[in-house]
């Protein structure tokens, strides 16, 4: 087994939002003008912060378990801004979720 794979499988499978994020999640995740890439990592983040397994998530979502662990990552090292846009986001997609009123 190599060691990214590895580290896959050691990450903690959750996160942790405040009730201000969990909003803007849920804002996002029903919005039917959010890029539907940002709407699934959104519903992905409110299953984590739910508890759900990674391996339901999967189930119920179009995220293979790499992606949703690196969801994960993105949410701890940079937030919820990076988890849902990436590290290297469009100026559109920045601009959109500077929008919100909870996005600050």
């Amino acid at each position: 087994m190599n060691m990214i794979t590895h580290n896959f499988h050691l990450a903690p499978s959750s996160v942790s939002l405040s009730d201000e994020q969990r909003v803007l999640l849920e804002q996002v995740s029903a919005s039917p003008g959010a890029f539907s890439s940002v709407r699934r990592r959104a519903q992905a983040l409110l299953m984590l912060d739910q508890g759900l397994p990674v391996g339901q998530i999967t189930a119920q979502s179009s995220m293979d378990r790499r992606t949703i662990h690196s969801l994960i990552t993105r949410h701890r090292t940079g937030g919820v801004k990076t988890a849902l846009l990436g590290q290297r986001s469009s100026l559109e997609r920045r601009q959109w979720l500077a929008l919100s009123p909870m996005s600050h």
